[in-house]
């Protein structure tokens, strides 16, 4: 399997505190059957400065501590970046960087809101042949209120990635489900731990794939193993045609009660 977000990068934000917790997030993935992990430090969420430069060192680094541990994990560079004014100038220089030089950017948005010109952003990232890849949508207010904005976001060529957890029921019962609605909309293209350790934030990739399949069927499981293989391979993301949401389903649920 391949993971293409996590916070396994020591020392850089709120995921793994030292190389000992990288090294044991990174064992942890491997039992978890997941084989390739994108490494994505959180970029510009006004804590957080870690530009393109500093995640391929610190990447290059965590490689070679799992080459001498034997620890059998690829980890490719990446970021989590919130999205913000000057986005399209830092790409170019180099600040932010796409998921492992593909034409793929993960993109947070704040968690109460759509910024307004989220929709000019993607259409900007088009014309230099970049596809912007939104991070956890399910845990956005703004969606759970308007989730006809999320289908127009994806018919304009976003792509979604859900996290684990959130379908697992750890982040509430309300965005549980709500990512399962989102799913049988098809308008989740990957599955992703967004672990940030080996505790409650853990990589619980595998069995979210397993819940899938018991609940939508392997075909939806299948596709979004591909999707990630796909990604990290540069390679065309093929995206299901998105289903409108039933408004009155969407508006009877309550954010977050468990």
């Amino acid at each position: 399997m391949i993971d293409i977000h996590c916070h396994i990068l020591p020392c850089l934000d709120d995921g793994a505190q030292t190389l000992e917790d990288a090294t044991a997030m990174a064992r942890q993935a491997v039992r978890h059957g997941i084989a390739t992990v994108v490494a994505t430090p959180h970029y510009m969420d006004g804590i957080h400065w870690n530009e393109g430069p500093i995640v391929h060192r610190s990447v290059k680094q965590l490689k070679d501590i799992l080459a001498a541990e034997e620890i059998p994990l690829q980890v490719l560079p990446g970021q989590e970046i919130r999205v913000f004014g000057s986005l399209m100038e830092e790409l170019q220089e180099g600040k932010a960087i796409p998921i492992t030089q593909s034409p793929y950017l993960l993109l947070e948005l704040p968690s109460e809101q759509i910024p307004d010109k989220l929709d000019d952003l993607i259409y900007e990232l088009q014309l230099r042949g970049m596809t912007a890849v939104i991070a956890h949508p399910e845990r956005n207010r703004a969606f759970l209120r308007q989730p006809d904005r999320l289908l127009e976001l994806v018919e304009r060529g976003a792509l979604c990635q859900l996290t684990a957890r959130s379908i697992l029921g750890s982040a509430g019962k309300g965005i549980e489900t709500f990512s399962w609605q989102l799913c049988e909309r098809n308008l989740i293209h990957f599955i992703a731990s967004d672990a940030h350790d080996c505790g409650r934030r853990g990589f619980r990739l595998l069995e979210a794939y397993d819940a899938i399949r018991k609940r939508l069927g392997n075909e939806y499981c299948e596709y979004y193993i591909t999707n990630a293989e796909h990604l990290v391979e540069g390679r065309v993301i093929d995206s299901l045609e998105p289903i409108r949401p039933a408004r009155r389903f969407f508006s009877s649920l309550l954010f977050g009660r468990k």
